[in-house]
């Protein structure tokens, strides 16, 4: 079975299958089988897609959607499939011209698009031969039901029998399911291609069918329609065995990161050496070209004290490095905590002031009215170090870096935002060890980087060439290892694009409030 990294926290979840049961907006009473569309569905998973449905269709829809599913139609054959009962001209281009009403699942397709793919097949059906569905509509429907892996909802593209019915059908009936087909596919090519909610759409939709119709390989055709690009490739690859396992919360998150991966992937090197930072799923990568060497946890910046999202690049390294701590942790953690727990804790937290470089006791000063800047308050190498063995120099001026961190076990937690806005990685050494192997070959074992990170002297390496760092954003990605990862929106960068996809807004992310039970610097930095 499947499992599912949700942070780094691994989750399997058995779906029981319950017979007979039928997707909601499908007929009630006997199971009805179509082309696509046999499978029973469990309970979780049905009550999930009612909710997508509602999503896409306005309440007079939805009524009349029910009205017309409530009567069990008769067999159109002997075979046992069924077909929802329709009224209407046999003609399609009675519904084109305005002759009778277009039908149900048409709904949000520019009649002027339906009209202009029809008039290239003179009106005849484009997906219904002879005698029965063409190939090309077998197809299209498992493209449809696929649509999940692409972070969309079926159900907004099938037409309203959720399948091909078989058997004897009428003119209406075929007329009305060609063109919901038709329509289906429509809204299909626009999102999957570009995405529904692109601020910049630029694609024709109908000119693109078109094309798909002219192809020799209508199959190869629809399955690319999806951006061939490396992360959206690396998303749908890890959610084919995970997806089956989301819970509607974690699916909403899904979609809206496809969504943004549609409009424009991030443009990466796809050569050299250089580092992936994901804030939003707090991962780190190394990376050669377009394949990651390896990946490891990261804390990140809590909400309040948020992870730039810039690009940087990493110049060096210092080992077994102290810590100045900046005035504002001080100002913000440290003289809170002392007043809190005693000014003791800051000697037992290996924390040394100086004035003028003259040491000064904690006990000594007015933790109520002292103004910190008029001291430096610093913390010596060592294994209560907040940076741990290692500090990996960045170039940007605003006392931002990577570092290690005394306690480890803040990189196995689900939710890794902890940190007053420098990155801390985890398995350090690893990282370290692979900077210095592509910068100064054959000079460095990893048994000489250890030994640096725990001798308690400080020792700067220089590399030769910078390291590039691409800062992203996205809290549905694809791990290195292949696993599908789920985090909160710690930083709300979804919040206005959920709610234009009509998901409610707000955050999951970690209490930003004061920290509770912090009995350790690293704690907090």
């Amino acid at each position: 079975m499947a499992s599912l990294i949700v942070g780094k926290a691994i989750r399997r979840i058995v779906l029981s299958v319950v017979s007979g049961l039928v997707l909601a907006g499908c007929v009630s009473g006997p199971q009805v089988a179509y082309y696509g569309s046999r499978e029973a569905v469990p309970v979780p998973a049905a009550r999930s897609e009612q909710v997508l449905i509602a999503r896409v269709e306005t309440a007079a829809e939805t009524k009349a959607r029910i009205a017309a599913l409530t009567p069990v139609p008769a067999p159109t054959a002997s075979n046992g499939f069924f077909a929802l009962p329709r009224s209407g001209p046999d003609s399609i281009e009675a519904y084109l011209s305005g002759q009778a009403a277009l039908p149900l699942r048409t709904a949000g397709v520019d009649p002027a698009d339906l009209r202009r793919v029809y008039r290239q097949n003179e009106f005849d059906p484009i997906w219904f031969g002879p005698r029965d569905w063409l190939p090309a509509a077998k197809i299209l429907i498992t493209a449809f039901n696929g649509a999940k892996l692409d972070g969309l909802v079926p159900t907004e593209y099938l037409p309203a029998d959720r399948g091909l019915p078989g058997g004897r059908l009428t003119g209406a009936q075929v007329s009305q399911i060609d063109m919901e087909l038709t329509a289906g596919l429509l809204r299909y090519i626009r999102d999957v291609k570009e995405g529904r909610y692109n601020p910049a759409p630029r694609m024709d939709a109908s000119a693109e069918l078109m094309r798909g119709l002219k192809s020799k390989d209508f199959g190869g055709w629809i399955s690319g329609l999806a951006p061939d690009t490396p992360y959206y490739s690396r998303m749908k690859a890890a959610a084919r065995r995970d997806i089956a396992y989301l819970s509607p919360v974690e699916f909403v998150t899904y979609r809206v990161n496809m969504e943004r991966l549609r409009w424009q992937e991030p443009r990466l090197p796809s050569s050299g050496r250089w580092v992936l930072l994901n804030v939003g799923a707090a991962e780190l990568m190394a990376m050669e070209g377009e394949a990651p060497v390896f990946g490891v946890n990261v804390v990140v910046g809590r909400p309040s004290r948020r992870t730039p999202l810039t690009n940087d690049k990493i110049t060096g390294l210092k080992f077994s490095p102290d810590w100045t701590a900046p005035y504002s942790i001080v100002e913000k953690d440290l003289v809170p905590l002392a007043l809190e727990k005693g000014p003791d804790f800051l000697n037992k937290m290996g924390l040394s002031i100086f004035d003028d470089g003259r040491p000064v006791s904690p006990f000594d000063l007015d933790l109520n009215t002292i103004n910190v800047r008029d001291y430096v308050w610093k913390q010596e190498s060592g294994p209560q170090n907040v940076l741990g063995g290692v500090r990996f120099n960045l170039a940007n001026s605003s006392s931002i870096y990577m570092h290690a961190s005394p306690d480890d076990s803040l990189f196995e937690l689900p939710e890794r935002a902890h940190s007053s806005g420098c990155i801390r990685v985890g398995a350090s050494e690893h990282f370290a060890h692979w900077l210095l192997s592509g910068d100064k070959p054959g000079e460095f074992t990893l048994q000489d980087v250890v030994a640096r990170m725990t001798a308690g002297n400080i020792t700067h390496v220089t590399l030769n060439r910078d390291v590039p760092v691409h800062t992203v954003y996205f809290n549905a990605w694809p791990s290195h290892d292949g696993e599908l990862v789920i985090m909160p929106d710690i930083y709300e960068q979804n919040t206005a694009l959920r709610a234009r996809m009509g998901y409610p807004s707000g955050s999951s992310s970690l209490n930003s409030g004061r920290l509770g039970g912090v009995t350790n610097i690293g704690d907090i930095f």
